[in-house]
């Protein structure tokens, strides 16, 4: 017996759970199982099957029978004595999924390698921890707004909202916002600039008038900036009502004539920046959204996200 969520996760299945029935529905394309906790009968394809152990509820998680569900879904399960080791083996992951949350069942979603040794000291706040990613950009200190405590990942990554499919919106939207941001230059900047990325922006507090009036900032200013940024999809945590992503930022600040609102950052710092100099490092970037129910889809980069709020931002070596 295992729980569901390792089946979903590990599979890439939809599960839908009915309170009310006890029921419990597990899709996969072309293929349904129904089972009712405490019941020895299961549905598959809508045929009657009789289970050899029933279907449970305990400590609040539905746990179902692992080879029964696996086999009936298309897999294989096998067993390993010698390291009491349980293996599926599925010609579908999870990642196929767009409806699968990241877990340390579903692996990365992104088909990246994950590592179990040289943890980061907080590895227990993530669903996994990456093998190319460094323990400083895990350690780095949540921003605290409130004193509200911290929504972190591993908890945030089992709500309903935090399917693979939304993540990557969210991952998108902050690319592109950043990749424009990062991207000035006063020679060819002009309106269209704006218009590729304010649809990536919370409508709260939306102003087109404060972008178009950076654009004509840059141009007085002569401000050139470079830069990349790669949001990271497993580490995203909730401070008061803002969800935050954590970024790998490189970037350098070409030319300006003035040190003053040279990068377009609520925050942004003068004199810490020097003009031509490659800097690295860890970004975290609020999201928000206006919308109350499945509100997924909808979350985008805050009006007044800064790149420096909560960061680690050095010269690059």
């Amino acid at each position: 017996m295992v729980p569901i969520r390792f089946i979903s996760e590990a599979m890439g299945a939809d599960v839908t759970w009915y309170a009310k029935a006890q029921w419990v529905v597990i899709q996969l394309p072309g293929k349904e199982i129904q089972l009712i906790v405490g019941d020895d009968t299961a549905y598959v394809g809508g045929l009657e099957t009789k289970l050899d152990t029933k279907c449970i509820m305990k400590d609040d998680r539905t746990y179902v029978p692992l080879r029964f569900v696996s086999e009936a879904m298309g897999a294989t399960v096998g067993w390993d004595g010698n390291q009491n080791l349980v293996t599926i083996s599925y010609n579908r992951s999870a990642a196929d999924n767009p409806h699968s949350h990241p877990s340390a069942y579903s692996g990365d979603l992104w088909g990246r390698e994950t590592r179990t040794t040289d943890l980061p000291k907080n590895a227990s706040d993530f669903p996994y921890v990456l093998a190319d990613l460094p323990n400083e950009m895990y350690e780095m200190p949540y921003r605290k707004i409130t004193d509200d405590p911290i929504e972190l990942p591993i908890t945030l990554y089992a709500e309903q909202e935090f399917t693979k499919q939304n993540i990557d919106l969210w991952t998108g939207r902050v690319r592109t916002y950043y990749q424009h941001v990062l991207n000035v230059d006063y020679n060819t900047i002009d309106s269209t600039w704006v218009d590729e990325f304010y649809g990536t922006i919370n409508p709260g507090g939306r102003d087109r008038n404060r972008y178009l009036k950076y654009v004509n900032w840059v141009k007085q200013n002569h401000i050139q900036i470079e830069g990349s940024i790669e949001p990271e999809p497993s580490m995203i945590y909730k401070t008061w009502h803002i969800y935050t992503m954590r970024n790998k930022v490189t970037f350098r600040i070409v030319n300006y004539d003035q040190d003053k609102d040279v990068m377009l950052d609520s925050m942004y710092p003068v004199g810490r920046f020097k003009k031509g100099v490659w800097y690295t490092g860890y970004a975290d970037i609020g999201l928000g959204t206006m919308t109350m129910g499945n509100w997924g889809p909808t979350l985008a980069v805050n009006n007044d996200a800064s790149l420096v709020a909560n960061s680690n931002i050095h010269e690059k070596p």
